[in-house]
């Protein structure tokens, strides 16, 4: 197959409730959509969308060099491989510098091109041995009754994986408040923690010792600062989930206490979650494939797939975007419901680029 057309969509939407990312609010979320069509007749969607506060290049960023780059992709032929894939971006990167979010949209719209001339998943492309069905796990956040009862509705729908946000208060508030928890939880479910970065060692030391009972698996990114992430551990015991890390820098997958890698797409794009995944194996380290708040299409027809191709553990993928989407009504993902996306299954409220 070649590519004959490109068609992109610009969108933004609201986030209810706000995010916030490293101490900065966001209202909504922007990005565009990448329209890949073939002279077989079938499209590729791709998904741009720059993490404000997270991801290292910025949506203009990403806009200017997909307008750069057009002429480079006319009359491409879709790659037969993941090799070739990832060879093929790898030379256009070397020609004009792509953004890591740009990168990851164009990624995205060719293996969807290429699942559908091969007629299969995107997982089988990327792992003969992949898992169809995909678990996700269910994030819990704010005041404590808000907290309960999310888990609680939660739980009845068959969710058996949750992750708790912690960091937004004190940890000697966050301690007490995970101990009243724990008394209403179920032992057969699964915990883990994400700090986000918001305490300091010895905050962060003095809260993981005063837990140590509790069971949790790993917390996520507790410090605010990576190398002392071996003193954490070293002090506490406790395992640690990596995340902002790796998207500063993925060799650091392996400092003493991770054993969990939190990989948002967006940021590092498929090389590094390749790399991450044959670096992995054979070892304990389990990868997380995580959302950046990120559309159903991505969520489902991407990330899903991903995770069903790379990692052991539960997808995290959060309903803020679309919350009655069909896709969040259960708490896995059957990569073999659904169809491949049509241009309907596109955000609504998507405003045609024209491009340059």
């Amino acid at each position: 197959m070649t590519i004959i057309n490109i068609k992109a969509w610009r969108y933004t939407i609201p986030l209810s409730p706000p995010v916030l990312i490293r101490g900065s609010e966001s209202e909504s979320r922007s990005g565009f959509i990448i329209g890949l069509v073939s002279d077989s007749g079938h499209v590729g969607f791709g998904e741009v969308a720059p993490l404000p506060g997270m991801s290292i290049d910025t949506l203009a960023e990403c806009e200017a060099a997909f307008l750069r780059i057009i002429p480079a992709v006319y009359f491409i032929k879709t790659p037969k491989t993941l090799a070739d894939l990832l060879a093929g971006i790898k030379t256009l990167n070397d020609a004009h510098t792509l953004p890591i979010a740009l990168q990851h949209g164009l990624e995205m719209a060719l293996l969807m091109l290429m699942s559908r001339q091969k007629n299969c998943l995107i997982a089988q492309l990327l792992n003969p041995n992949f898992q169809p069905i995909v678990p996700r796990h269910c994030l819990l956040t704010g005041a404590f009754e808000t907290l309960l009862e999310r888990y609680r509705s939660q739980s009845k729908l068959g969710y058996t994986r949750f992750k708790i946000k912690v960091g937004h208060i004190n940890e000697r508030d966050t301690r007490n408040q995970l101990i009243a928890f724990f008394k209403h939880a179920d032992p057969e479910h699964r915990f883990w923690l994400d700090a986000n970065r918001q305490w300091p060692l010895q905050t962060a030391i003095n809260f993981g010792v005063s837990i140590r009972d509790l069971p949790i698996e790993y917390i996520e990114e507790p410090i605010e600062r990576s190398d002392e992430l071996p003193q954490f551990y070293a002090a506490t015991g406790m395992n640690i989930g990596l995340d902002e890390t790796l998207i500063e820098n993925p060799e650091s997958w392996n400092l003493t206490g991770a054993s969990h890698l939190i990989i948002k797409p967006m940021c590092v794009g498929l090389n590094t979650i390749v790399d991450l995944y044959t670096a992995t194996q054979n070892t304990p380290t389990q990868l997380v494939i995580s959302s950046s708040y990120d559309s159903p299409i991505t969520h489902y027809y991407y990330y899903a797939q991903l995770c069903a191709a790379f990692s052991t553990q539960s997808i995290g993928l959060d309903a803020q975007l679309y919350p009655k989407h069909p896709m969040y009504a259960t708490p896995s993902v059957d990569l073999n419901r659904y169809d491949l996306p049509t241009h309907y299954d596109l955000p609504p409220n998507l405003v045609r680029w024209t491009l340059g």
